[in-house]
């Protein structure tokens, strides 16, 4: 059997498109569930693409950078500035920036919280 080079591109666009799906639908049911916020396809997958473009390759490196991205909205870049060098370092790995991410969503969220009060 021989596997052709499209086919093999067919088989990865197959794959991220269902990451793609999955993802949106992770925001749906946890995010956006009693939220006045649709979650918009589209939005997903330039997402997607602004994480890959900054160096996170996973699964879950990816979907920690889109929910980010997805929760704070407009706001998501500035509010990671304080990371922005160690984010935008090629020499940090891709988990590492993942966790400084979730680290900084963290503070983030609970800063809301506290805001809420």
């Amino acid at each position: 059997m021989k596997i052709y080079e499209d086919q093999i591109d067919a088989m990865g666009q197959a794959k991220a498109l269902e990451y793609e799906r999955r993802l949106a639908d992770f925001l749906r049911q946890t995010l956006a569930a009693g939220n006045e916020r649709e979650v918009d396809q589209a939005e997903v997958r330039a997402l997607i693409a602004e994480a890959l473009s900054a160096g996170l390759d996973t699964e879950r490196q990816i979907a920690a950078y889109v929910t980010g991205a997805w929760v704070f909205g407009d706001d998501f870049l500035a509010r990671i500035d304080p990371l922005r060098p160690s984010f935008s370092d090629p020499c940090i790995a891709p988990d590492d920036k993942a966790q400084l991410l979730m680290s900084r969503f963290d503070e983030l969220w609970l800063a809301a919280g506290a805001s809420r009060k």
